[in-house]
């Protein structure tokens, strides 16, 4: 006589397979975003400045490029709200025009390309300022655990 499997017998593999398919997943989205590891953001050099001993004629450079490329995304981010305003007035009617929709639509992601855009290039203009010697204490100073918050017995 064979031993036939029921679905009773069945329950506690799908439960794993369930489990181990969601560890993965989530395992998957906490990987490295490989672009965010191959630069050096703003925040990053503001805050670890005096570490890499950025040099004055650097920390000039850098704060007009970010200057200039705040002032950019914020004209943009400005664009941008016009157009998706005119996106959703075209939306709201009660015959939608496709086509209008569609270059309207284009019309934004224009915009958010020009965004991203200029923070990439304020990203190579960042790596390509800093010593190959500040790029690795950079990436040393970002690989360090970050102190927890734990607060002081009461």
């Amino acid at each position: 006589m064979k031993n036939r499997l029921s679905c009773h017998d069945l329950k506690p593999l799908i439960a794993l397979c369930v489990a181990c398919l969601l560890a993965l997943l989530c395992a998957k989205n906490r990987a490295a975003d490989p672009i965010a590891e191959a630069f050096i953001t703003p925040e990053q050099i503001m805050k670890f400045h005096e570490q890499i001993g950025l040099t004055e004629s650097q920390g000039e450079k850098l704060k007009g490029a970010f200057e200039d490329t705040q002032q950019r995304i914020q004209g943009l981010q400005g664009t941008m709200q016009e157009e998706s305003k005119k996106l959703a007035e075209l939306a709201n009617a009660g015959n939608v025009d496709e086509k209008a929709v569609s270059a309207q639509a284009d019309k934004i992601l224009d915009i958010e390309r020009e965004m991203k855009h200029a923070q990439i290039s304020l990203l190579v203009l960042i790596k390509n300022t800093l010593t190959p010697e500040q790029q690795r204490e950079v990436r040393e100073l970002k690989a360090r655990p970050r102190a927890s918050s734990r607060r002081w017995p009461k």
